[in-house]
């Protein structure tokens, strides 16, 4: 299973926690679990490039660990349960052309790295509060 490089299993009426071995599947690209009923927190690492994870019942905080992954193309956590802070630390997700977060209690500015990435094709942070974009000066 340590080779499977995508996952999808969306528009089901799969339940329950995802679980955390999912960061075991170190090749795994693409990971698409939209339109279930998943609970739960999302496991530290999950999917390369384009995990799709909107429309469940997951809460908790994003990850941080998301900043990490520097091959990061689309990331959809939409229509979930997620609270806390936007996610901080993207400068390493250069690659990123969308990200959707709309739909969750999250709070906090947009990193203003979002801002500086040229293909970025969408970025979704409504129905939080989360819609300020951070700005360049240091305080």
């Amino acid at each position: 299973m340590k080779s499977l490089k995508s996952l999808d299993i969306n528009t089901n009426i799969f339940h329950g926690e995802l679980p955390d071995t999912i960061s075991n599947l170190t090749n795994l690209n693409a990971f698409s679990v939209f339109t279930n009923r998943f609970s739960g927190k999302i496991p530290q690492n999950f999917g390369k490039n384009s995990p799709q994870l909107a429309t469940n019942h997951l809460r908790g905080r994003i990850p941080q660990t998301v900043g990490n992954l520097v091959m990061l193309e689309y990331l959809d956590l939409s229509r979930n349960k997620f609270i806390g802070r936007i996610l901080e630390k993207v400068e390493n997700c250069k690659k990123l052309l969308s990200l959707n977060l709309s739909q969750n209690k999250l709070s906090g500015e947009i990193p203003r790295e979002l801002g500086l990435y040229e293909d970025v094709e969408g970025l979704t942070p409504c129905n939080s509060s989360a819609t300020k974009i951070k700005s360049n000066s240091k305080k």
